[in-house]
């Protein structure tokens, strides 16, 4: 008797978690896709994108730079550089208001800026990273 209540009571969950699903399909939400960004919603990163390309210097490397961007809230450049083109995107950070709490040796430069934002450089062999932090 408890065996054939334990499968109705199965049978029935899995009866209930059908329909929830084919309600959400209905409504055009699939499991797979429920948590994908809307069209609107793709606005927020490249707005994100212009907030982090707008702190940091325009600067042409020789070589191709790697971006990437986390949450929105982190964006981290890499490239492949040398040690005076290192020194020299150093400074126009500087000159991009990066001057509060600032930290400048060999290799390492970091500092926030007036809005917050936080940026980390490193340098390391012949590897460039930046990376940005929203405030």
């Amino acid at each position: 008797m408890k065996r054939i209540i334990s499968v109705v009571a199965v049978c029935i969950f899995i009866l209930l978690t059908a329909s929830s699903c084919s309600i959400k399909n209905s409504q055009g939400i699939s499991g797979a896709n429920a948590s994908a960004p809307s069209v609107s919603a793709t606005v927020a990163p490249t707005k994100m994108h212009n907030d982090f390309k707008d702190r940091l210097p325009e600067f042409k490397f020789k070589n191709e730079q790697s971006e990437k961007y986390d949450d929105g809230m982190r964006y981290v450049l890499t490239v492949k550089c040398s040690d005076s083109e290192c020194k020299k995107y150093i400074t126009q950070v500087k000159k991009c208001g990066f001057t509060e709490n600032v930290i400048d040796e060999e290799g390492y430069f970091c500092a926030y800026d007036d809005k917050g934002y936080y940026v980390e450089i490193t340098y390391v062999g012949d590897m460039l990273t930046v990376f940005v932090k929203k405030p």
